[in-house]
């Protein structure tokens, strides 16, 4: 009987074992991917700003300074996730852009309102 050394490399029999291993393979990546729990991208935030404070002060600042310059309109995190890269060299996490965006109109006076965000309170649902 012959070794799996000695069939030749190119075998198709051998070739289609291999893909047919990395389309299932493929599957259960989606599927593990699918099958996770949902994050709460809220609790995440909160957490973030006890355990760095200094992050939340920042990114406050930012959207203080976005506020004077453009006192009317909507703001965007997105813009503030971007200014606090570019000043601080760290990236913070696109997933919370949202949550943090909430937590500015909750906690900074002058910021009430002028974020938009997906699923606002009082707002009709909005496509992705």
């Amino acid at each position: 009987m012959l070794a799996d050394s000695d069939l030749p490399l190119f075998d198709p029999a051998r070739l289609a074992a291999g893909a047919a291993e990395l389309r299932q393979a493929a599957r259960d990546q989606v599927a593990d991917q699918r099958a996770t729990v949902a994050r709460d991208y809220a609790a995440e935030w909160a957490a973030l700003v006890v355990a760095r404070p200094e992050v939340a002060a920042r990114v406050v600042a930012i959207a203080r300074a976005m506020h004077a310059a453009k006192p009317t309109g909507s703001l965007y995190v997105n813009a503030v996730w971007v200014r606090y890269g570019e000043a601080h060299g760290e990236a913070l996490n696109h997933n919370l852009r949202a949550p943090a965006a909430r937590w500015l109109m909750e906690h900074v006076p002058e910021l009430a309102g002028r974020f938009r965000t997906r699923n606002t309170p009082g707002e009709p649902t909005r496509a992705r």
